[in-house]
């Protein structure tokens, strides 16, 4: 049943797992990394619109 809701890429992660513990410790160690890289875009991001600000002789029209 797991196989049937991954996509291709996780399918080939996957396909040799025997049991559901293995299918969910593959994936598990495939996404760990991808929590701290949302974190650190989100952070970049902030920091920029922190930085944000009209130059000098800009308007609001501008």
């Amino acid at each position: 049943m797991i196989h049937q809701c991954v996509d291709e890429s996780n399918f080939e992660k996957i396909s040799n797992a025997k049991t559901t513990k293995e299918v969910w410790d593959n994936l598990e160690k495939c996404y760990a990394g991808a929590e701290k890289v949302k974190k650190v875009k989100l952070q970049t991001l902030r920091r920029e619109y922190e930085l944000l600000q009209m130059k000098d002789g800009y308007t609001i029209g501008d």
